[in-house]
């Protein structure tokens, strides 16, 4: 893989983090 691919990965891994972590604190809000 490339450098571009592995940080374009990198950021779909960040964003799918970010979603989870609202959606929990949302949850038990």
């Amino acid at each position: 893989m490339s450098g571009l691919e592995i940080a374009l990965v990198g950021l779909v891994l960040v964003a799918i983090g970010n979603i989870g972590v609202e959606n929990i604190v949302g949850w038990l809000a």
